[in-house]
């Protein structure tokens, strides 16, 4: 779809220079690699595709198939679905550095085959959170378990393979055949039905409603993954998942709107309070909300 790629780079060039900048800070910082020193490394792609006479990016897909799947960069959120009589909601709040939040853009995908797409994501990357014209949707939390399978597509690609879908389960089922390289939890999710698709980079497991229509994640293992152990990326995560638990209980006897949208206000304000208060270092950006009827 390079009509699409087009128009991303075009409307959002300059916050996608400011990704990249974003990124060189943090690659150095946490790889001790320069930009310049992978520059250098892109020549030899360069002559090797030459050579070969084959695209470049096909020569940077097979070098940067690991990275891609597995070291990227996720953020931390909290995220529900809740299916009540009336309503069916998908949201999330989202937690990640606030140099980056500048990058953020709304894409709206049109494309003949497939259906209408809108996504929060950062400038440059072609699959986030977002929802379709059929009221296919998808919320993202980072999961860190060691691991990565490089038979299997990357979580990027996986979550624009979600708003790609025709319904939650037609998601489900690709993804069951593809798998996902890396840690995550998908929570994918139609005005019928959800499925939270909790996977590591050896299995794939699924989180089903609860008695109230609710799914509730946060950003650590809430099922148990033979061979993988969750690192305890984020110690505040067991925290934020009792406290939407315990939001969800209070006001999970209505079927409206805005107790779905009191939950993350309450949340917001406890996150605040903390921030200003505790002194944590990530702060929360602006929660989303969603209806998918």
């Amino acid at each position: 779809m390079p009509k699409i790629g087009q128009a991303h780079g075009i409307n959002a060039r300059e916050m996608i220079n400011r990704s990249i900048a974003f990124y060189q800070k943090m690659f150095a910082h946490t790889c001790k690699m320069d930009w310049e020193t992978v520059r250098t490394i892109a020549k030899d792609w360069q002559g090797i595709s030459d050579s070969a006479e084959t695209a470049l990016i096909n020569i940077l897909i097979l070098n940067i198939r690991t990275e891609i799947a597995f070291g990227m960069f996720n953020d931390g959120c909290t995220n529900l679905y809740w299916k009540t009589k009336g309503n069916t909601f998908l949201a999330q709040n989202w937690d990640w550095m606030e140099d980056q939040k500048q990058n953020l853009i709304i894409l709206d995908i049109v494309n003949d085959k497939i259906p209408r797409i809108k996504m929060v994501t950062e400038a440059g990357i072609i699959g986030k959170i977002g929802l379709n014209e059929l009221g296919v949707g998808v919320c993202l939390n980072a999961i860190k378990v060691p691991g990565c399978d490089t038979t299997r597509i990357p979580v990027h690609l996986a979550l624009r393979l979600v708003l790609e879908s025709s319904s939650a389960n037609h998601a489900v089922q690709q993804l069951e055949k593809v798998g996902l390289a890396a840690s995550a939890h998908l929570l994918i999710g139609d005005k019928e039905k959800a499925l939270g698709l909790k996977s590591s980079a050896k299995t794939m497991m699924f989180i089903t409603e609860d008695e109230r229509g609710q799914i509730l994640h946060a950003n650590h293992l809430l099922l148990q993954h033979e061979g993988s152990v969750d690192a305890g990326w984020l110690a505040d995560s067991p925290c934020r998942q009792r406290r939407i638990q315990e939001l969800a209980t209070m006001y999970g006897v209505s079927t409206d709107r805005e107790p779905c949208m009191m939950l993350f206000v309450c949340w917001m304000i406890m996150m605040d309070f903390r921030i200003r208060f505790v002194g944590m270092r990530r702060a929360p950006w602006d929660w989303m909300r969603r209806s998918l009827v």
